[in-house]
């Protein structure tokens, strides 16, 4: 094995060593920080997903080069710091952007989500059977849950957030965020043979990139559309 690919392991455990380190308290959540810091609060949804990432990329590296990190730990430790977000009493449930209890409640965002779901389908990839996507099946659905059918200027899209309540009740935007990862779970699911059971008529991740493509892709109208750069929202 190249002494650079050693160099290269070495240098992202030292990296998720060290996150876990700062930002990780003794109960698994991560601590809040930067402008929203709060003494004592948890980690809105979107940081924590992306330290999840960080676990399960490290978990896919070769066990010869990790030795001495439990890997399955790691990640079954984050499994069960998610569920701290998990609002089963939305219609449809999702993740919240704040863990459940914390006075300021939290917005459920369809990006936030997104990353989760292909998270998700990442820890299937890697120890298949994992027994997580039902849940990355219903995080498509509340994707599709925020389809814009409006009949509205540049109809469609993901809203960034959950519309009528909280933050969703004076946004209204439609991003490429939201609605582009979605795009890639549903055809992960389709892949993985899940799409199946999302319910017929539903809108599909096609329709979700074919919406990207005619409404956010800067280049469509150009000699190579489909290229980008894309635009962030209408």
């Amino acid at each position: 094995m190249a002494a650079s690919h050693r160099a290269d392991v070495e240098r992202a455990l030292q990296a998720y060593g060290a996150m876990r380190a700062r930002w990780q308290t003794s109960s698994g959540l991560y601590r809040r920080g930067g402008r929203l810091d709060i003494r004592g609060a948890a980690a809105h949804l979107w940081p924590f997903s992306q330290a999840f990432i960080a676990t399960l990329a490290i978990a896919g590296v070769d066990g010869r080069l990790t030795a001495g990190l439990d890997a399955d730990g790691a990640i079954a430790a984050d499994l069960a710091v998610l569920e701290h977000y998990w609002k089963a009493d939305g219609r449809p449930p999702a993740y919240a952007s704040d863990v459940r209890g914390s006075r300021i409640g939290g917005d459920r965002y369809y990006d936030d989500n997104a990353w989760i779901g292909l998270a998700l389908v990442l820890l299937e990839r890697l120890r298949p059977n994992s027994g997580h996507l039902d849940r990355a099946r219903a995080l498509y659905r509340f994707a599709v849950s925020g389809w814009d059918d409006r009949q509205a200027p540049d109809a469609g899209g993901v809203f960034w957030v959950e519309q009528g309540r909280g933050l969703g009740r004076r946004n209204h935007d439609r991003n490429l965020v939201s609605t582009g990862p979605n795009a890639q779970l549903g055809l992960h699911l389709a892949e993985l043979g899940q799409l199946s059971e999302i319910p017929a008529g539903t809108v599909g991740p096609a329709q979700m990139y074919a919406w990207v493509l005619a409404t956010l892709d800067k280049s469509r109208g150009g000699p190579d559309p489909g290229t980008g750069p894309f635009w962030d929202k209408v």
